[in-house]
């Protein structure tokens, strides 16, 4: 991603959405100018909101797929404000036509039951004592 070259799409209140350029990859062959990436984030808390990332113009893999269309897209939940955001929902769909038959898929998955992991040392409700040295 091109961060110096980001920019400022929409600015609603808080929320700021921007357009970054994808850097190609060298010896990738991997067609960036075909891609959007847009990112919405939150000013006040610091972090993502959404993120998407679409296929803007058809693109053909090794001569016998054809992607006609395809976005994926991720939003971001706060959990906990003392915390980054957490990737709550992620969906990918896409148009594609393989040998002249066409096929559409639509992914999505969703998390909603955050909960904070305890570390190790509360895990039990031990507490650990001083180093003892076995006698011998």
């Amino acid at each position: 991603m091109d961060f110096a070259n980001a920019r400022l799409v929409n600015e609603a209140g808080s929320l700021l959405t921007y357009e970054l350029p994808l850097l190609p990859v060298e010896n990738n062959g991997f067609p960036v100018k075909k891609f959007q990436l847009v990112v919405r984030v939150d000013r006040d808390r610091q972090s993502f909101e959404h993120a998407a990332l679409r296929l803007i113009a058809p693109l053909r893999v090794m001569l016998v797929a054809k992607v006609q269309s395809g976005e994926m897209t991720a939003s971001f939940t706060t959990v906990d404000p003392k915390l980054p955001s957490v990737l709550s929902t992620m969906r990918m769909d896409y148009s594609a036509s393989v040998l002249l038959v066409k096929k559409a898929e639509i992914f999505e998955t969703t998390r909603a039951d955050f909960q904070r992991v305890k570390p190790y040392s509360e895990k039990f409700g031990v507490k650990i004592g001083p180093l003892r040295v076995l006698p011998f």
